[in-house]
């Protein structure tokens, strides 16, 4: 996961980097120092994250793909209300995977998200149109409740993750009781449907009921040391959402560096969190949660 910025054009309420957004842009040498560190790797998948990755330009994600080789995965996390057709022409001739954030219909999407709820909704119909699949992301706050039927009505043409909002040292924005009420709503409209929507955590669960578990991020027992983190300025951590607060394990432009748990500080962290599962093995739920998420 790598976050060239930690800008963003939108400041959502709920933001977890709202308190660490900085100025700076990542710069090409250090993306030079990124690949320079995957040479060992068969296949790297680069989520560019943020912040707003868009932010960035056109031209530095073109430089930064003349860099890369066939062994490289694209991904942008977005929010989308930057995409013009030059984007979406990029996008497509270079096979580039797209997430975004949707939380509902209008009037939930707007309250938390800067009125964007228009520009969202006319660039994902773009997208569309070209056949790029993609991948949201919906947070689900207490004020979600009254427009969870709508709000899945509308998630039908694209594969969800829903996201609890947590606690980003200015408020916490969903209690557990809504979030589970929203949960049981939305298996339940689901369990209607061909399942043909991956609707997470909702089919992560069902997966673990029927023996299937995943090397996911969220239930898959195994993250530290699988995804890591950068920040502008080359800083790694383990975690992104730990990203620019806790978790740090090197920097790239270290000549020492290395990623997942050849990296010494990243074995600790690994370490911690396998003594953490060890703990939840006695939990009747743990053939579901596999003990959760580390940052929880």
């Amino acid at each position: 996961m790598i976050k060239p910025t930690l800008m963003c054009n939108l400041h959502c309420k709920y933001c977890y980097h709202e308190n660490v957004r900085t100025p700076e842009k990542m710069n090409i040498e250090t993306v030079k120092s990124i690949l320079n560190k995957c040479k060992k790797y068969d296949q790297i998948k680069m989520v560019w994250h943020g912040g707003e990755p868009l932010l960035m330009g056109l031209d530095f994600y073109q430089e930064v793909l003349k860099l890369q080789d066939n062994r490289f995965l694209n991904e942008f996390q977005t929010n989308l209300t930057l995409l013009s057709d030059d984007w979406i022409d990029f996008i497509l001739l270079n096979k580039i995977q797209i997430g975004t954030s949707l939380d509902g219909v209008e009037e939930i999407h707007n309250m938390n998200r800067d009125n964007s709820f228009k520009r969202v909704i006319d660039n994902i119909k773009k997208l569309q149109i070209k056949n790029i699949n993609i991948s949201g992301i919906a947070t689900i706050t207490s004020e979600s409740l009254p427009y969870l039927y709508e709000n899945f009505q509308l998630f039908q043409s694209i594969n969800m993750r829903l996201n609890p909002a947590i606690s980003n040292g200015i408020n916490i924005r969903v209690n557990l009781k809504a979030y589970e009420f929203a949960l049981k709503f939305y298996y339940d409209l689901w369990l209607g449907t061909d399942k043909k929507m991956n609707i997470r955590p909702l089919s992560d669960i069902e997966n673990f009921l029927n023996g299937n578990h995943t090397n996911g991020c969220l239930y898959g027992n195994n993250c530290v040391g699988v995804s890591d983190a950068i920040l502008p300025n080359g800083d790694v951590y383990f975690c992104g959402r730990l990203a620019g607060v806790s978790g740090w394990v090197g920097n790239v432009h270290d000549s020492n560096f290395k990623f997942g748990v050849e990296n010494l500080l990243t074995k600790k962290y690994n370490i911690e969190n396998q003594t953490r599962i060890e703990k939840c093995k006695s939990c009747e739920y743990f053939n579901m949660c596999r003990g959760g998420c580390f940052t929880n």
